[in-house]
């Protein structure tokens, strides 16, 4: 969270970081489960987000939200290299 000092009726002070962040993580909580899981990347990491968002990888179950990953998505080019 975040304390500011502000006049009333003053917009809030927002960390333009967050958004970046939160994608970053949904992408690293994806790739460990594409990792580690049988059948998908077998001890590989894999740079296809679509593979990412397949079902079982991206999973609210990992800490992956698949529906935010998809939206961030439609709207930023997103490559993993």
């Amino acid at each position: 969270g975040y304390f500011q000092f502000a006049a009333r009726g003053e917009s809030k002070c927002r960390n333009v970081q967050w958004l970046a962040r939160f994608v970053l993580a949904q992408i690293y909580q994806a790739e460990v489960q594409y990792l580690t899981s049988t059948g998908f990347g077998d001890g590989a990491y894999t740079p296809s987000l679509s593979k990412l968002l397949s079902p079982g990888v991206c999973t609210i179950a990992n800490a992956c939200n698949a529906t935010a990953l998809a939206l961030a998505a439609s709207h930023v080019d997103i490559t993993i290299a």
